[in-house]
């Protein structure tokens, strides 16, 4: 799946569940979620897209906003394709 956009615009968001908004995409974890989630802006009203999987070590600490955002980072890079048109 590739999703054309024109630029890309970071707000990390912090709480009990944190998510990053990345322009149209919002990437969500929570501590009861093993995988974060993937939403889109429809109109004002995030709708699922996809869970990223990830591995997790059991000694490895837990995922934090900066673990969060590098994954947003990295998903963008590989489903997204920024046209600058």
């Amino acid at each position: 799946m590739q999703i054309k956009m024109q630029c890309i615009d970071m707000k990390p968001k912090y709480g009990s569940t944190f998510y990053v908004d990345i322009d149209i995409f919002r990437f969500v974890k929570d501590e009861e979620l093993t995988n974060p989630e993937v939403y889109i802006d429809d109109r004002g009203s995030y709708e699922f897209l996809t869970e990223i999987p990830i591995l997790e070590n059991d000694e490895a600490e837990p995922m934090g906003c900066i673990e969060l955002k590098m994954i947003a980072l990295d998903w963008i890079e590989e489903n997204v394709q920024i046209t600058g048109e």
